[in-house]
């Protein structure tokens, strides 16, 4: 069955107010990454050797936005 302009509409809109929230929280989260460490002699060391432990935080939202996103578009789709 195909699926409606306005559920395509919905979705689309969706999908992006879901990346939008999900890039609001990685520049949250850098934000307070440089913050802790603006000061510091060896800020490009440092920031090096938070890679990691940025890339950890950040799994957090992606994911928690990525399962939204499947279960909006399982819904949707059951829905057309």
């Amino acid at each position: 069955m195909p699926i409606s302009p306005d559920q395509v509409e919905y979705l689309a809109a969706t999908t992006a107010d879901l990346c939008a929230d999900v890039e609001r929280r990685l520049l949250e989260l850098c934000a307070r990454q440089l913050a802790i460490g603006q000061e510091a002699p060896v800020w490009a060391v440092a920031k090096l050797g938070a890679l990691a432990p940025l890339r950890r935080a950040a799994d957090t939202p992606l994911d928690t936005r990525a399962r939204g996103v499947d279960k909006e578009v399982r819904h949707v789709v059951t829905q057309a």
